[in-house]
């Protein structure tokens, strides 16, 4: 675990293919990738093949869903079971809509399974404010859903796109944790 204040390296790969997403996912970490931001455009995901020759140990795994393709979260959760890897296992869960409150035992991992996407704007103060409102709000929506305020906290993640201008993108992600 990295702790709260890291930075990773995750390139983004589409999941169109297990194979292919494969080869991407091990081409990216043998270049000096952190880990994996997979995203799911299918349902019925094969893991054994996504994942195979991955170490999780050595990496994180995360990922980007769509609602329509939760259930590959819940596939996703039963190849952990399955391999016996919780201890080993950390990344995060980034819901393009409300996140699902059933993926909270995903915490005993090192997962934080209600990540937020920071949408990029014109402006670092527009993309802040953006981002605390949405934060807000998915937290009301996780407490709705039953979830403690503790547990909803400590589940949330930020995944932030930067650009070239550094010290204005190092303050503007400064500013956020700080908010």
């Amino acid at each position: 675990y990295y702790g709260p204040r890291c930075w990773l390296n995750i390139p983004r790969i589409l999941i169109l293919n297990e194979k292919q997403a494969n080869q991407e996912a091990l081409q990216s970490l043998a270049n000096g990738a952190d880990g994996i931001l997979f995203e799911p455009s299918k349902s019925n995901i094969q893991f054994d093949t996504l994942l195979d020759q991955i170490k999780t140990e050595f990496c994180t795994l995360s990922w980007i869903v769509r609602n329509e393709y939760a259930d590959s979260i819940s596939a996703f959760d039963l190849w952990i079971r399955k391999n016996e890897i919780r201890k080993s296992l950390s990344g995060t869960v980034f819901w393009k809509e409300s996140p699902k409150a059933e993926f909270d035992h995903l915490l005993a991992c090192q997962v934080s399974p209600f990540g937020i996407l920071v949408k990029t704007k014109s402006n670092a103060e527009d993309e802040i404010a953006d981002t605390l409102l949405n934060t807000i709000a998915t937290i009301e929506s996780l407490i709705k859903q039953k979830i403690s305020i503790d547990v909803a906290i400590r589940g949330i993640a930020f995944s932030i796109s930067i650009g070239t201008d550094f010290f204005m993108e190092i303050a503007k992600i400064k500013s956020l944790r700080n908010l």
